[in-house]
């Protein structure tokens, strides 16, 4: 491919050669949040995964009505990952602490 490249008028080709890079072993969880629907709760909720050591991986969302009341209610679904070294707790207090309403759980299996 680069040779073909090459051979073509009118273009510069700069190619660089680069080795695999070693993957972390790291640990999956899945998660569930629920709580009142706000401007940015997204962007907060991704922080604060990524600042207790996480990765967000897969991310659903859905604004459902509550019940009783009928306003708008968020809910996230996803999966996570983090290394070894960080607690499930961590990420759990993470998002806990963005808020009082906000009900979080994690777990292995879709839980």
């Amino acid at each position: 491919l680069l040779k073909a490249l090459q051979a073509l008028d009118g273009l510069e080709i700069h190619a660089i050669e680069e080795a695999p890079v070693e993957v972390a072993e790291q640990r999956t969880l899945y998660f569930d949040v629920i709580g009142n629907d706000r401007p940015g709760i997204i962007r907060q909720l991704a922080a604060a995964i990524a600042g207790a050591g996480g990765n967000v991986e897969e991310l659903n969302t859905d604004l459902e009505s509550a019940p009783m009341a009928g306003h708008p209610v968020f809910h996230a679904t996803g999966i996570l990952c983090f290394p070894p070294e960080v607690e499930p707790a961590d990420i759990t207090t993470a998002l806990e602490n963005l808020s009082p309403d906000l009900s979080v759980s994690l777990g292995s299996g879709g839980e």
